[in-house]
Protein backbone atom coordinates (compact mmCIF):
# COMPACT_ATOMS: atom_id res chain seq x y z
CA UNK A 1 0.00 0.00 0.00
CA UNK A 2 3.02 2.41 0.62
CA UNK A 3 3.94 4.60 -2.49
CA UNK A 4 0.10 4.55 -4.32
CA UNK A 5 -1.64 7.46 -4.96
CA UNK A 6 -4.96 8.15 -3.78
CA UNK A 7 -7.43 10.30 -5.70
CA UNK A 8 -10.51 10.16 -2.82
CA UNK A 9 -12.64 13.37 -3.47
CA UNK A 10 -15.39 12.76 -1.28
CA UNK A 11 -15.60 12.21 2.36
CA UNK A 12 -19.20 10.17 3.65
CA UNK A 13 -20.63 9.88 7.04
CA UNK A 14 -22.96 6.82 7.67
CA UNK A 15 -24.46 5.08 10.65
CA UNK A 16 -24.11 1.34 10.96
CA UNK A 17 -26.02 -1.56 13.31
CA UNK A 18 -23.22 -3.01 15.65
CA UNK A 19 -23.71 -6.09 13.69
CA UNK A 20 -22.63 -4.35 10.47
CA UNK A 21 -19.97 -2.91 11.50
CA UNK A 22 -18.34 -5.79 13.24
CA UNK A 23 -19.43 -8.07 9.96
CA UNK A 24 -17.30 -5.21 7.81
CA UNK A 25 -14.53 -5.10 10.25
CA UNK A 26 -14.29 -9.27 9.89
CA UNK A 27 -14.69 -8.91 6.00
CA UNK A 28 -11.19 -6.21 6.44
CA UNK A 29 -9.41 -8.17 8.46
CA UNK A 30 -9.76 -11.24 6.63
CA UNK A 31 -8.74 -9.08 3.57
CA UNK A 32 -5.84 -7.49 5.52
CA UNK A 33 -7.22 -4.15 4.00
CA UNK A 34 -9.34 -1.65 5.75
CA UNK A 35 -12.80 -1.08 6.46
CA UNK A 36 -12.50 1.77 3.74
CA UNK A 37 -11.52 -0.21 1.46
CA UNK A 38 -14.25 -3.11 2.25
CA UNK A 39 -16.95 -0.28 1.87
CA UNK A 40 -15.30 1.55 -1.08
CA UNK A 41 -15.28 -1.69 -3.21
CA UNK A 42 -18.76 -2.65 -2.15
CA UNK A 43 -20.34 0.89 -2.95
CA UNK A 44 -18.93 0.30 -6.67
CA UNK A 45 -19.44 -3.07 -7.20
CA UNK A 46 -23.19 -2.13 -6.41
CA UNK A 47 -23.24 1.29 -9.14
CA UNK A 48 -21.90 -1.17 -11.43
CA UNK A 49 -24.04 -3.86 -11.13
CA UNK A 50 -26.89 -0.41 -11.18
CA UNK A 51 -25.82 0.59 -14.36
CA UNK A 52 -25.72 -2.99 -15.74
CA UNK A 53 -29.50 -2.80 -14.94
CA UNK A 54 -30.27 0.12 -16.31
CA UNK A 55 -28.00 -1.07 -19.65
CA UNK A 56 -30.06 -4.36 -19.94
CA UNK A 57 -33.18 -2.13 -19.96
CA UNK A 58 -32.19 -0.53 -22.95
CA UNK A 59 -32.19 3.05 -20.33
CA UNK A 60 -29.59 4.75 -20.38
CA UNK A 61 -27.72 5.96 -17.13
CA UNK A 62 -29.33 8.91 -15.54
CA UNK A 63 -28.11 10.88 -12.40
CA UNK A 64 -30.76 10.55 -10.09
CA UNK A 65 -30.36 13.67 -8.50
CA UNK A 66 -30.12 16.34 -11.72
CA UNK A 67 -31.80 14.01 -14.08
CA UNK A 68 -28.93 14.90 -16.47
CA UNK A 69 -27.63 11.90 -18.64
CA UNK A 70 -23.96 10.95 -17.39
CA UNK A 71 -21.65 10.68 -20.25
Amino acid sequence: MVGKARNFQQRVTISLTQRDHERLERAAKQEEVSISQVVRRAVRDYLDRQVQRELALGSSPVERTTGRQTT
